[in-house]
């Protein structure tokens, strides 16, 4: 082993004294502490950074549509029955708009307030 290396070789069968522990409990626990918050920290941040990622590729898939009062919309159907059911119903008329991402609309006689995602505008 001098040869290879230099030095001899320290092997389990020439320790010349018992191996000292490297942490007792309380040691122990402040490591594995501080190791949980950070892996927390990562995970917390890495999930931010994801969902950040997700509302740009969202984002950019949607297109806006900014409607007006008396604009008839396609309202699309949540609860199609089957494959061949209608994907949009409507006509329906835009009565107001109350913010900017929802719209009431005028089904028969009562009037619904819905998400702009589920409208689209109508063209005759």
């Amino acid at each position: 082993m001098d040869c290879l290396y230099g030095f001899t070789a320290d092997v389990p069968s020439n320790l010349k004294r018992d191996p000292e522990p490297l942490y007792n409990h309380e040691n122990y626990y402040h490591l594995l502490k501080f190791k949980l918050q950070k892996s927390y920290q990562l995970a917390r941040r890495n999930i931010l950074n994801s969902k950040n990622k997700s509302k740009e590729y969202y984002d950019k898939q949607l297109r806006p549509h900014t409607f007006h009062i008396g604009d008839k919309v396609l309202l699309k159907n949540e609860s199609k029955k089957h494959k061949l059911s209608q994907i949009w119903i409507g006509p329906y008329s835009v009565v107001r708009i109350p913010g900017e991402v929802n719209t009431t609309i005028k089904i028969g006689k009562r009037t619904v307030t819905v998400h702009n995602n589920r409208l689209k505008p109508f063209f005759e």
